[in-house]
């Protein structure tokens, strides 16, 4: 199969392969106008994927976290949030938990100095 004559207003060969008994590709073909027009048409009325959830969600616990990656593994295995997504989803779902984690850690070494100082003044 051959390379799409076409050139482009680069002054570049279009690198498509041409379409049989046509030296030209699928997109640069005048035989094939109708069927591009189809297929922009057709491609117009295809059902549309949905990226996520729309609605904003808080993130202040590990419960919140892991609701979160749960509607996500139900989303993916659904087909209605992509891959890419709930990857980052994921990714950001880990550094979500360290840092409640360290938020949690925190508030506990807070009051322990506290309790210590306490302790300490009454001696």
């Amino acid at each position: 199969m051959n390379q799409c004559n076409f050139i482009k207003t680069d002054k570049k060969r279009c690198k498509a392969k041409a379409i049989q008994a046509d030296s030209f590709c699928f997109w640069h073909s005048e035989k094939m106008r109708e069927k591009r027009t189809q297929a922009v048409h057709d491609g117009g009325k295809s059902p549309k994927r949905s990226y996520g959830r729309d609605d904003e969600i808080a993130i202040s616990n590990t419960q919140d976290v892991l609701k979160l990656i749960e509607q996500t593994i139900n989303d993916l295995r659904r087909n209605k949030t992509s891959t890419k997504l709930a990857t980052a989803i994921g990714y950001l779902s880990g550094i979500a938990l360290k840092t409640i984690e360290q938020s949690d850690l925190a508030k506990r070494l807070e009051v322990l100095e506290y309790a210590y100082k306490i302790k300490n003044e009454s001696k």
